[in-house]
């Protein structure tokens, strides 16, 4: 083979495997979105005459992280939108002059999209201490109404639970592995959701709301930042693309340097035996977040969550309140799995 031959075999071999690198750089497969469709219904009804009646149900954020919220809409128009201190848009209705009995129905829909992130987590790459943390990170380590932190049996586990561990992420899995394997899941209505964390581990039981703030307990007197979740999450039982449920649900997330805020689901860690610890956003939509967590139970048992003021001259009226939230898979061929992080 001549010179001139070979040299320029060697340029386009070069040539290819540049090419294949650029476009393996450049052109990398997008992360998979995840769609839904989310339609939840509202039927309130007064058991006596009332001259104003005041809905309020908090709304999915918009600065969520890798997910948006589109097409948002309510049946009836609200008639205002307002902000929490934590940041949730809150939906207000007022409806005047109802009468004894009468049913009202409200909806709210909105269309979600998820960025599905998968993140290699190496322990070794987590610092053992958190450097000095900003104000809006520090908020997460600090106790709270109705937040035992400093009572002894929750002292008392954390030190049996965490031993010397010092790494946040380890300290996180251990708290998470302990709740798994010691605490059983009930959805009752017994359980408000409110119950103290030294109660939880006491009866050994409690709810979604329960548990996460158990485990939240635990994590922030180790010292690691973290917070509720409340949302909902996709579980098809009406077809392999639709979900009905009458609740909606809370989780938890963990803040860790280099990797920021990671999800954290102890109850599907009972319920569904599967690794849902430091997981990969799929089937779980986020719509807000709380910094007081004794104040978001979470869940929606017969619509507990929903805040209802009645106004009526000889004091307030009982209003029996329920609800239903339908989500619908739009595309159907995604993998659902939560996958670990490790």
């Amino acid at each position: 083979m001549k010179q001139s031959t070979k040299e320029a075999l060697i340029w386009m071999l070069a040539y290819s495997a540049f090419s294949l690198f650029f476009a393996s750089f450049c052109f990398a497969e997008p992360a998979q979105i995840i769609r839904y469709r989310v339609t939840k219904k509202f039927q309130l009804k007064a058991l006596a005459d009332l001259y104003t009646l005041q809905f309020k149900f908090p709304l999915s954020r918009k600065d969520i992280p890798r997910q948006q919220m589109i097409d948002l809409d309510t049946s009836p128009k609200a008639n205002a939108m307002v902000n929490d201190p934590d940041g949730n848009r809150i939906a207000i209705f007022y409806f005047s002059n109802v009468k004894g009995g009468q049913e009202i129905p409200v909806e709210i829909y909105y269309k979600v999209e998820i960025e599905q992130e998968s993140k290699d987590i190496k322990p070794s790459s987590i610092p053992d201490d958190y450097p000095e943390l900003e104000p809006d990170l520090a908020r997460y380590l600090k106790r709270e109404e109705n937040i035992d932190m400093e009572d002894e049996l929750i002292q008392k586990t954390l030190v049996s639970i965490v031993g010397e561990v010092k790494n946040p992420y380890l300290k996180g899995k251990a708290i998470y592995d302990f709740i798994v394997a010691n605490i059983k899941y009930e959805n009752k209505e017994d359980l408000s959701g409110l119950q103290r964390s030294k109660e939880t581990l006491i009866q050994r039981r409690g709810n979604c709301a329960d548990i996460t703030k158990l485990f939240i307990v635990l994590a922030r007197a180790s010292g690691i930042p973290t917070r509720q979740v409340d949302g909902l999450v996709f579980f098809p039982n009406v077809s392999p693309t639709k979900s009905v449920e009458k609740v909606g649900h809370a989780w938890a997330e963990i803040y860790l340097p280099v990797y920021g805020w990671l999800p954290v689901d102890p109850t599907f860690g009972i319920s569904q035996k599967e690794e849902y610890y430091c997981f990969k956003y799929n089937n779980h939509i986020r719509e807000f977040y709380g910094q007081v967590i004794s104040r978001n139970p979470g869940s929606l048992y017969s619509g507990s969550s929903i805040q209802v003021r009645t106004y009526n001259p000889g004091g307030g009226v009982p209003v029996a309140k329920d609800a239903q939230i339908e989500i619908e898979l739009l595309n159907s061929r995604i993998s659902l799995n939560p996958e670990k992080s490790e």
